[in-house]
């Protein structure tokens, strides 16, 4: 997958994407439970409505992402960068404190 591409609505379990420049990308609404996101580019990404509980995103970048309603449940944020994102209306992981650097 490359910048820009559109794949709304994609409903995989434990989807690999480790290390994939997914900036841009239309992933609106896609299931991606327990996906391995690793150190994946998702700067402007539109993540709205996608499901990403339990998945692996340790080192990613998800700056300026669209994340409204977007499900991080069960997710370890640890080592991700959230600068920019709103956060307002993410179901975040319980317990989940976004620090000064914008993780």
């Amino acid at each position: 997958m490359h910048a820009g591409v559109a794949v709304g609505g994609v409903k995989s379990e434990q989807a690999r994407a480790d290390g994939a420049n997914l900036s841009e990308a239309q992933l609106g609404g896609a299931e991606l439970f327990r996906a391995d996101l690793r150190d994946a580019a998702l700067r402007r990404a539109d993540l709205g409505a996608a499901n990403l509980r339990s998945a692996e995103v340790h080192g990613a970048d998800f700056q300026g992402a669209r994340m409204q309603t977007t499900i991080l449940r069960e997710t370890n944020l640890d080592g991700v960068d959230l600068s920019g994102v709103d956060l307002s209306t993410t179901l975040l992981p319980k317990g989940y404190k976004r620090n000064a650097a914008g993780a």
